[in-house]
């Protein structure tokens, strides 16, 4: 890397988990969705979590009257950056989110989000 910018976190399928909490719950205030979030252990036990040194598998199931996914918060917090987020895959599907923001949580949603990466069920390619 070139220019002011300074590299202070590089995360590989096989570190990157190390880097987040598994939010564990039903879905978050404002979006009132139709899914539970599992914690690690459970998410492990039921195949919505797979890691290895080249890829991160991150799933979804039905759970009950649910869908249990999996929803990782990052530990480290940051006032400014450049962000940059490669995927082989993301999923689509009915009831499926996959998405990677950054947002002020102390103010969500007032304050909004930024939105790097979101798309929702069948949707092909993100707008």
């Amino acid at each position: 890397f070139t220019g002011p910018y300074a590299l202070r976190s590089y995360q590989t399928p096989r570190d990157m988990l190390e880097e987040y909490e598994f939010y564990e719950g039903k879905d978050s205030e404002g979006s009132g969705g139709y899914v539970t979030y599992v914690n690690e252990s459970w998410g492990r036990e039921k195949g919505l979590v797979r890691d290895s040194h080249e890829a991160l598998y991150l799933g979804s199931a039905p759970m009950n009257n649910s869908l249990a996914s999996i929803r990782l918060e990052g530990r480290s917090r940051y006032s400014n950056g450049l962000f940059l987020l490669s995927l082989s895959h993301a999923p689509t599907g009915c009831g499926v989110w996959p998405a990677w923001w950054l947002t002020d949580e102390e103010a969500w949603p007032r304050n909004g989000e930024i939105d790097i990466f979101e798309t929702v069920n069948r949707q092909s390619r993100a707008k």
